[in-house]
């Protein structure tokens, strides 16, 4: 088994029916101190009570410019193994646990973003 192969481990579903409010979190964020422009993303899944909810915030100088939050989203079995589509975003681990591309795009704003390891 390859090291990417146990990495995708943590990008696909861990399931636990023994804990009522088991939950399955990814997040994301990052700061860019040139233009003072940051992010605060994430995907949330509450297996067990079928639903989920997800965070996209975007900051400029410590304000918020953007901002979505949605709670009690119609569950899904996807995660960022496979890529996932949930309120605007699409979440995809291209190569698990080293890069990640998050696309979103709505009338007032749009993002293409991509993680690297460092």
């Amino acid at each position: 088994m390859s090291l990417s192969k146990d990495f995708e481990k943590y990008e696909g579903l861990i399931s636990d029916s023994s804990c009522p409010l088991w939950g399955q979190s990814f997040y994301y964020n990052f700061y860019d101190p040139k233009t003072k422009t940051a992010a605060l993303i994430r995907v949330g899944f509450m297996e067990n009570r079928r639903e989920m909810n997800t965070w996209f915030v975007f900051f400029r100088d410590g304000l918020p410019i953007y901002n979505r939050v949605n709670m009690n989203l119609p569950h899904s079995t996807d995660r960022p193994l496979n890529g996932i589509k949930a309120a605007g975003m699409y979440i995809h681990a291209v190569e698990p646990l080293k890069k990640t591309r998050i696309l979103f795009s709505d009338k007032d704003f749009s993002v293409d973003l991509s993680w690297d390891e460092l």
